[in-house]
C-alpha cells in the first residue's frame, strides 16, 4: 500500500489511529486482492512520493543509504459490484559503505538487496569501499467482482524489473538484473452472526523470479541464471462487532526453491583456463558447459492480528497489533564452480507488537495519540560464519493533529527510540529521538486531499562517549489523493 503521510507526521503511529491507507481489513492489512472492492466506497487516484536518507557508524563502519519511491494508483469502483485497481511504482536504493577494518560482516552486506554476491571478494586491511545501486519499477492490475450478495472473487497481475550496479574492491565484476512476474487470486465471504459481521477471506499466488548475472572481462565471459519460483497463500478472519470493535487475524506462508545455472567461460588462451586450447572445437572446453552453481530455498510462516476498540461513551480509541514470524533461508553453492554467492543457512525468528490509544478533540478539531512499539528478531547462522545475534528495538510515539481550519490540519509528533543491534554483545543499547511534523490541505472544490510530512532522527550513546552521534536519518513524504 501507499505511504501514510498523516501518520508519519504524527510521530510514526501505526496502531492507535485507523485511516484509508491503514484500515483493518483483508486488503490493507493482508494485501488480499479480494478485499479491494470493500476497502472503500468511492473511487480514487493517488500519487505518493517518499524519500529516505540514513547514515550510521555502527561498530566503526560508516554506512549510508538513500531510498526513493514514487507511485501512482487508481481505483475505480462501480456500485459496489466490481472494482479495478491500477498501480505503477518506481523505486530506487543507493548504498555505500567504507569498512575501516576487516570484518566478517562484509560478506553479508550486499545480500540485503537479495541478489548475488561474488564469493571471490576477500576483505583486506584498509579502507574497502562497497557500493550498490538498485532501481525497481513495478506495474500491476487488480480486478475484483461480487458474485451473489456476499461473495467476492478477485485476481491480480504484477510485473517488476530490477537492475543493479555494484562497486566492490574485486576484479571480478558482476552486473545484475532481475524480473519478477506475479499472479494472485483471492476470495472473500461476508456472513453475519447477529451483531457480528464476519469476513472470511483467503488468497494464493505464484511469483516467477529470475536473476540474470553477467560478468565480462579480458579473461572471462560468464553468465549466471538464478530461477526462484515462489508460492504463497494466506487466510484472514475479520471480525466487526456493531461499530465499536474491529479486528482481523491473518496467517500466511511464503516459500521458494531455486537453482542457479552458471556458464563459466574463461578464455582458453590464458593461463587461468586449466584446459588446453582445442583448435578444432573451441567450445568443447569443459568450462564452456553449463553447471548447477547453487541451490537455494526459503520458508516463511507468519501470523498477525490487529484490533481497534472504540471505548463506549468516550472519544477514546484503543488499538493493538501483533505479528510473529519464522523464516528459514539457505544457499548451497557448488564448490566445483566459480560461485556467485557464499553459503547461507540462517534462521530468523521474531515478533513485533504495538499498542496505543487515541482521543478525538471536541467538534472534530483533531486528535491526540500515543503508542508503544516493540520488535525483536533472533538470527542463527548455521554455517558458523557469523555469530548468532538478537536484534531489538523499542520506541514510544506521541502525536497530535489539530485543524486550524476545517481544511487545514497541522500535525506533529515525537518518538523516543531504544535500539540494540545485538542484545548478546554486552554493549549498552543506543538511544535516539525522532521529530516529525506535517500539514494537510483539503480542496473541496475538486475533492482533493494533499498530505505532507517530514521527520528527522538522531541516535546517540556509545560506551566511550554518550554524546557521540552514531546515526541520523531524514524522511519526507507527500501524498495527493483525488476522490470521485
Amino acid at each position: 500500500r501507499s505511504f501514510s503521510a498523516r501518520l508519519e507526521a504524527m510521530g510514526g503511529l501505526t496502531t492507535a489511529v485507523e485511516e484509508p491507507q491503514n484500515r483493518i481489513n483483508p486488503y490493507s492489512f493482508s494485501d488480499n486482492p479480494a478485499g479491494l472492492l470493500a476497502d472503500e466506497d468511492s473511487s480514487s487516484i493517488e500519487e505518493s512520493s517518499h524519500y529516505d536518507h540514513a547514515q550510521d557508524g555502527y561498530y566503526g563502519l560508516p554506512h549510508s543509504v538513500v531510498q526513493r519511491r514514487s507511485g501512482l494508483t487508481a481505483i475505480m469502483r462501480h456500485e459496489r459490484t466490481w472494482a479495478l485497481g491500477l498501480e505503477g511504482i518506481y523505486g530506487g536504493v543507493n548504498a555505500s559503505r567504507h569498512d575501516l577494518s576487516p570484518s566478517p560482516d562484509n560478506e553479508r552486506f550486499i545480500r540485503d538487496f537479495d541478489i548475488m554476491y561474488p564469493s571471490t571478494f576477500q576483505p583486506t586491511p584498509g579502507d574497502n569501499h562497497i557500493g550498490a545501486s538498485v532501481t525497481a519499477p513495478r506495474v500491476g492490475i487488480t480486478y475484483g467482482r461480487k458474485f451473489r450478495k456476499k461473495i467476492t472473487l478477485a485476481g491480480r497481475f504484477r510485473y517488476r524489473h530490477e537492475t543493479e550496479s555494484r562497486s566492490v574492491p574485486n576484479p571480478y565484476e558482476l552486473n545484475l538484473s532481475s524480473t519478477e512476474l506475479g499472479l494472485a487470486g483471492g476470495a472473500l465471504v461476508s456472513p453475519r452472526l447477529g451483531p457480528l459481521a464476519l469476513t472470511v477471506a483467503g488468497s494464493a499466488g505464484w511469483t516467477g523470479n529470475h536473476v540474470r548475472g553477467i560478468s565480462n572481462g579480458p579473461f572471462n565471459d560468464d553468465h549466471y541464471d538464478w530461477n526462484r519460483p515462489q508460492v504463497n497463500y494466506n487466510a484472514q478472519l475479520g471480525i466487526r462487532y456493531k461499530s465499536s470493535v474491529r479486528g482481523i487475524i491473518d496467517g500466511r506462508h511464503r516459500s521458494n526453491n531455486g537453482e542457479e545455472i552458471a556458464e563459466v567461460n574463461w578464455a582458453a588462451q590464458y593461463f587461468l583456463n586449466p584446459l588446453p586450447v582445442n583448435l578444432t572445437n573451441p567450445s568443447a572446453s569443459l568450462l564452456k558447459m553449463k553447471w548447477s552453481a547453487l541451490l537455494s530455498g526459503l520458508r516463511r510462516n507468519e501470523i498477525a492480528t490487529r484490533w481497534m476498540v472504540d471505548v463506549p461513551k468516550t472519544p477514546a480509541h484503543l488499538g493493538v497489533q501483533y505479528r510473529y514470524y519464522r523464516e528459514l533461508e539457505w544457499i548451497r553453492p557448488n564448490p566445483s564452480v566459480l560461485a556467485s554467492a557464499r553459503p547461507l543457512d540462517v534462521r530468523r525468528l521474531g515478533y513485533q507488537a504495538a499498542g496505543g490509544v487515541s482521543v478525538d478533540l471536541p467538534d472534530g478539531r483533531g486528535l491526540v495519540a500515543t503508542e508503544a512499539q516493540f520488535a525483536r528478531e533472533g538470527r542463527v547462522d548455521y554455517t558458523g560464519a557469523l555469530p548468532d545475534i538478537a536484534v531489538s528495538e523499542m520506541s514510544y510515539h506521541f502525536g497530535a493533529e489539530y485543524r486550524v481550519l476545517s481544511w487545514l490540519p497541522l500535525r506533529g509528533g515525537v518518538a523516543l527510540i531504544r535500539r540494540d543491534p545485538d542484545r548478546r554483545d554486552g554493549i549498552p543499547p543506543l538511544k535516539g529521538t525522532r521529530i516529525t511534523g506535517g500539514v494537510g490541505y483539503f480542496w473541496d472544490f475538486i475533492a482533493t486531499q494533499v498530505d505532507a510530512s517530514y521527520s528527522h532522527e538522531h541516535v546517540h550513546f556509545t560506551p566511550g562517549d554518550p554524546s557521540e552521534e552514531i546515526s541520523r536519518g531524514d524522511q519526507a513524504t507527500i501524498v495527493l489523493r483525488y476522490i470521485f
